[in-house]
This record gives C-alpha cells, sequence and structure tokens, in this order.
C-alpha cells in the first residue's frame, strides 16, 4: 500500500509543488511509508534528489482524474495528496466515486471540498475563511504557516552582511528579477544577488548590466552562504516568502500568479513584509529606495516558521 503525490514540475509550473511534495515523501520514508509521485508527462527533474519509490508519468494532462483514478487502484494507492491548481468539483467527484481518499493544497478558499483534508499555507488563513465552501462534514482543515514545508538545508544564521537577495524561483521569471535588479542598482549601490535557475531569461539580461556589484548564482542547491550576507530580499509570493520568513530576513514579495495575490497580501498585513504587488507590471525603483532606507529593516526578524510542516503533514496522512 502506498500514499500517493499528484502534482506538476517543470520551467512552466515552476518547482514549488515538487518541493514540498518531495519533503513529505521525505518524512513518509522515515516511517517505512512507501509513497508514488504520479506527474505530467512534461514532468523535468534534474537536480533535486527525489524521494519517491516511484514517479509515474500520466499520458494525458497531469491533472486527469479518471487516469490518476485508475493508476490509484492499480498500485493500490488508498490516499492521495493533491498539489495543483486543477483540483475543481468534478475532480474531486471523481477520484471519490473511485473510493480514492484525498486531502489538497488550496489557495482559493470557495467552492466545494470533498476530500479528508485542506492544507491552506496563507500566512493569515484560519477555518472561517471557509466560512462559505461546501465542506465534506469530516475534513480537517490545515491553515497557516505552519503548515508551509521550506528548503530543509536552509540555516537560520545570523545575517552579517549588507547585501540585497533577489530570487524569483526555479523556473522562467519572463525578465522579472532582471527587471528589479535593473531598478534595485539605480538606488542602491551595495551588493546584489540574483540567485536563480538557468531557466531563467533574467541570467543573461542581469549579465548584460555589466555592474560589478551584482553576482548571479546558477542553479544553487542551497543558497544559506549567500543569503547570509545580505540583509533585505526580494522574492516571489511562493514557496520562497515562507522560507523568507523561516530564515528571519526582512523581504519584499510580489505575485505572478492568482494564487500568490493573497500571499502576497497578507505577508503586508501581517506587518511581515512588503508587497510589490503583480510583478508583471512595471517597477519602479522608488519603494526598493524607500525600503532600504528604513532602519528597521537593518534588524533581522525573528523567525515565523519553524520548519516541522513536513512531519505534521505526514502524520495527518498516516491517519
Amino acid at each position: 500500500m502506498a500514499i500517493g503525490f499528484n502534482f506538476d514540475a517543470n520551467s512552466s509550473v515552476g518547482y514549488g509543488h515538487l518541493n514540498r511534495c518531495n519533503e513529505i515523501a521525505k518524512e513518509l520514508k522515515k516511517r517505512k511509508q512507501k509513497t508514488i509521485a504520479i506527474v505530467g508527462k512534461n514532468f523535468n527533474n534534474s537536480f533535486i534528489d527525489l524521494h519517491f519509490d516511484e514517479v509515474i508519468k500520466i499520458n494525458s494532462s497531469f491533472s486527469d482524474a479518471g487516469e490518476i483514478a485508475q493508476i490509484c487502484i492499480e498500485k493500490n494507492i488508498p490516499k492521495l495528496l493533491i498539489d495543483h491548481y486543477q483540483c475543481d468539483v468534478i475532480f474531486q467527484e471523481t477520484l471519490t466515486s473511485y473510493g480514492i481518499m484525498f486531502g489538497q493544497y488550496d489557495f482559493k478558499c470557495e467552492g466545494s471540498y470533498l476530500g479528508k483534508f485542506v492544507i491552506n499555507i496563507n500566512p493569515c488563513a484560519n477555518k472561517g475563511w471557509y466560512k462559505k465552501a461546501v465542506l465534506n462534514r469530516e475534513i480537517k482543515l490545515l491553515c497557516g504557516a505552519k503548515f508551509a514545508i521550506i528548503n530543509p538545508n536552509l540555516v537560520t544564521k545570523p545575517l552579517e552582511g549588507e547585501g540585497v537577495f533577489v530570487c524569483m524561483g526555479g523556473g522562467n521569471d519572463n525578465g522579472v528579477a532582471a527587471s528589479i535588479i535593473n531598478q534595485v542598482s539605480r538606488v542602491y549601490k551595495g551588493e546584489i544577488h540574483l540567485v536563480a535557475s538557468s531557466l531563467s531569461s533574467s541570467v543573461p539580461l542581469v549579465e548584460k548590466l555589466n555592474n560589478a556589484n551584482i553576482t548571479t548564482h546558477v542553479d544553487l542547491s542551497d543558497y544559506s552562504e549567500i543569503i547570509k550576507r545580505c540583509h533585505y530580499a526580494i522574492v516571489s509570493a511562493g514557496t520562497l516568502s515562507y522560507e523568507m520568513a523561516y530564515i528571519g530576513i526582512p523581504f519584499s514579495c510580489g505575485y505572478f500568479a492568482e494564487n500568490q495575490i493573497k500571499i502576497a497580501n497578507s505577508w503586508q498585513q501581517s506587518g511581515l513584509a512588503h508587497s510589490l504587488g503583480c510583478l508583471t507590471s512595471k517597477i519602479s525603483g522608488q519603494p526598493f529606495k524607500e525600503l532600504l532606507n528604513n532602519i528597521s529593516l537593518k534588524k533581522p526578524r525573528k523567525p515565523l516558521i519553524d520548519g516541522l510542516a513536513a512531519k505534521r503533514i505526514a502524520e495527518v496522512l498516516l491517519t
């Protein structure tokens, strides 16, 4: 008997879904529990050590509920964790009709939730957010940043430098990071560090700036030593924003996708970060000048996240 994970990972959707499912699988492996990942045919991973016992690429869409259910039956997968944005009511009803127990990541707080549990990692999320949703009577609502899975290699080290850390995730950011760095470099003359994947179109654009204060780090497995040299971070409002909260570095974040809007707004509402809004819009350097001049940014904050989310979710999957 295995526990299944349904998600995808490539340059288009990024690698956040893979990272967090992989960390849960790692926790389950410690408990001798077999895990199987069910992914799309375009699934791509070249730099993450996988902890799944098996990875199955499905023939159609990675969110084809009928094919996923058939795989669950053939591979004896009675429980499934869904980590994508196509988990609508039809998808859920299909899994339910096959007798598959499932839980899901969620960021919308609306519609129907027919599974056994919902994970909403928004820092301000609570059960009250689901008052208008249609819920399974026995559903568990796992809400808040304590369920946010972060890179286990990160260490909350003292921040010793005055640099600026910029990262937009592991996919192609379509030049967003380069645009941000171009603006920041106009108002800040200290070190600027871009952490990006080789898939990012920002890498060649930043190199064209030919600025000695800007260093590009490509395909890093661990950026702990880089961020240790920084006192301020600019990231996308996905997994990276939670990692910044874990480290305790002051940060700004913006969103690429609809599911990240609430996260960016919640970080700002909580007073823990500044929201840059939509990252595909034109960004000026003025907000960065004001933020970098703010004396409070010089003081690292107490980490908000304890790094135990993968263990919490693994325990839910095992019950």
